[in-house]
């Protein structure tokens, strides 16, 4: 069990997971970041959420595991932003639908503070917005994870 995952953008895909770390009780605290003010106060409504930051600096403090699931355009700006404040050994994923760029970028500004493994989880909906967030998304489904240089108990955490 973590003791905190943060999930920087919970639409459908943040806010499915954010549920299912809750159902499975794989981490005591799930934070949440999310741009727009009124996401922010939806999401403090939830019980899936234990806590939410104005920033995404904020959110990844304390975090064990992050998992950024914002549009891929915005991956490498927010890994820029939020670097100088994850801790030392924290893993971080994310779930864009593109690879290459994303861990070529996080390999970049990583400087050994952090394991970032790339995923793609095989899930979605017609529906977008955490307002159709589902924890059985997931069931069954099939997520790439990439990893490069990564710890064998880093890439076993993505995994599961």
């Amino acid at each position: 069990m973590f003791s905190q995952i943060t999930i920087i953008a919970p639409g459908l895909l943040g806010a499915s997971l954010a549920k299912v770390i809750k159902a499975k009780q794989l981490a005591k605290n799930v934070v949440i970041w999310a741009r727009r003010p009124e996401t922010r106060a939806a999401c403090l409504k939830e019980d899936w959420c234990d806590a939410v930051f104005e920033t995404p600096e904020e959110a990844v403090k304390k975090a064990d595991f992050i998992i950024l699931c914002p549009p891929v355009s915005v991956i490498h700006p927010l890994l820029e932003a939020i670097i100088p404040h994850v801790e030392k050994g924290t893993i971080l994923t994310d779930v864009g639908s593109t690879k290459q760029a994303i861990c070529n970028s996080a390999k970049k500004v990583a400087n050994d503070r952090f394991e970032f493994i790339g995923s793609h989880p095989m899930a979605g909906s017609d529906k977008s917005g955490m307002e159709f967030a589902d924890e059985k998304l997931f069931e069954k489904g099939t997520c790439f994870v990439t990893p490069q240089d990564n710890s064998q108990e880093a890439i076993d955490t993505v995994s599961k």
